[in-house]
């Protein structure tokens, strides 16, 4: 099988996908997609190889009407971003679930909906914890234990990050520390570093937890917008 044919599995998901939904499905685009590789070819080139690599940032709308080939076109962008290394978050911005006025909210859209792609398969998992997760064991080239803890590769990931400018301190600790507890196997600690971490209410057991760790306050509407900066740091910092 050449680079250019589909997988058996994936083939047919995209064949039920379309068939069943007329959308596009979330994996293999490039097999079917026509129209629009010079535009992609231009972000790629002005922006995705080159300004955005070197810590520039943009804003771009797509606009077309109702099955014009937004979400397609979209995947396709995304896909060239993995290709470059980024990661990727799918936000659905509504003015009850995600208002701009409420960046608690927009950051726990962030959080829940961050990607974690693995460039073989069928699907994609969501969500920053999984991205934390699949992150560190790509870095350290294997399956975590405690081993993993004396692994060099693992040490110079804590240092970058400890060395790394992030505007919260508690952010970049609650990251390290979930690295910890997720190499320690401690469940409880994973929790509540868990739900601080997606944005989520915690309870008195959960602050205590986390001032055992070192990770203080809470994820607010007035501070959420310094955190979303944060995890942005933080993922530039994991050599996205």
């Amino acid at each position: 099988m050449n680079e250019s044919t589909p997988s058996r599995p994936l083939a047919r998901n995209i064949i039920e996908v379309l068939g069943s939904f007329g959308t596009p499905p979330t994996r293999g685009l490039q097999y079917f997609n026509v129209g629009n590789q010079s535009l992609l070819d231009a972000l790629d080139e002005f922006y995705l190889s080159s300004y955005l690599q070197e810590g520039g940032a943009a804003y771009k709308m797509v606009v077309g009407d109702y099955g014009a080939g937004k979400s397609h076109f979209l995947y396709c962008l995304r896909d060239i971003a993995w290709e470059r290394n980024f990661a990727v978050v799918k936000v659905d911005l509504s003015p009850t679930e995600t208002p701009y006025n409420d960046q608690k909210l927009v950051y726990a859209a962030v959080a829940s909906n961050i990607i974690w792609h693995e460039p073989e398969g069928i699907s994609d998992e969501s969500g920053l914890t999984r991205f934390l997760e699949g992150t560190l064991e790509r870095i350290t080239g294997g399956p975590l234990s405690l081993e993993t803890l004396n692994n060099p590769l693992y040490r110079a990931l804590v240092d970058t990050l400890e060395a790394s400018p992030v505007d919260s301190p508690a952010y970049q600790t609650a990251v390290l520390a979930y690295f910890d507890a997720l190499i320690r196997q401690q469940e409880e600690r994973l929790d509540s570093l868990t739900r601080w971490l997606m944005g989520e209410k915690t309870s008195p057991d959960d602050t205590k937890i986390l001032r055992e760790v070192g990770v203080t306050g809470k994820i607010f509407r007035t501070n959420a917008f310094r955190m979303l900066r944060s995890l942005c740091q933080v993922i530039r910092a994991l050599s996205y």
